[in-house]
């Protein structure tokens, strides 16, 4: 179906609702209509170009839409400045995740030597989980308990240098 095909019954749809937006529909609705008028045939006056691919046994009830395919090969972003970069598998799931370390730092004291604020522990916090090869960002859709699956696993393989 084309651009106009589609256009085209719109405008007819439209069109056919004249008849009673003329007796009961508020005034509002009645400009709408025509704009929407207006428009379809403002758009008709463009060029034409195809909306969905029919395939040639589907009828114009079953259009079915095939958008071109993506190749997904590559399209895992870079490493942003400051992150370390972590590859790892998880539930059959080839991942590239993106880890902000954090090191172990003492907490502070007062003069007379007790603790004011606790310390912070040696950590790495997940930023970002892509499918590997993909751009396609599915940190946000983690369970916890593989989160913290992937940051215990990448600080110890920090720690031992296997990164």
């Amino acid at each position: 179906m084309t651009k106009d095909e589609a256009l085209r019954l719109a405008l007819e749809a439209l069109k056919e609702d004249r008849a009673w937006l003329e007796t009961d529909a508020p005034t509002e609705v009645w400009e709408k209509n025509n704009e929407a008028i207006t428009a379809i045939k403002a758009a008709l006056q463009t060029k034409d170009e195809p909306l969905a691919y029919l395939p040639p046994t589907a009828s114009p009830d079953n259009a079915c839409y095939n958008p071109p395919q993506r190749t997904w090969v590559g399209l895992t972003p870079a490493c942003p400045k400051g992150l370390t970069e972590y590859e790892c598998e998880v539930e059959g799931v080839d991942l590239v995740c993106f880890l902000e370390y954090t090191s172990e730092e003492e907490g502070s004291r007062d003069s007379y030597g007790l603790l004011n604020e606790p310390g912070t522990s040696e950590n790495l916090e997940l930023v970002n989980a892509y499918v590997k090869g993909t751009d396609v960002d599915i940190g946000h859709l983690l369970l916890q308990y593989l989160v913290d699956h992937i940051t215990t696993t990448a600080l110890e393989d920090f720690k031992n240098d296997d990164f």
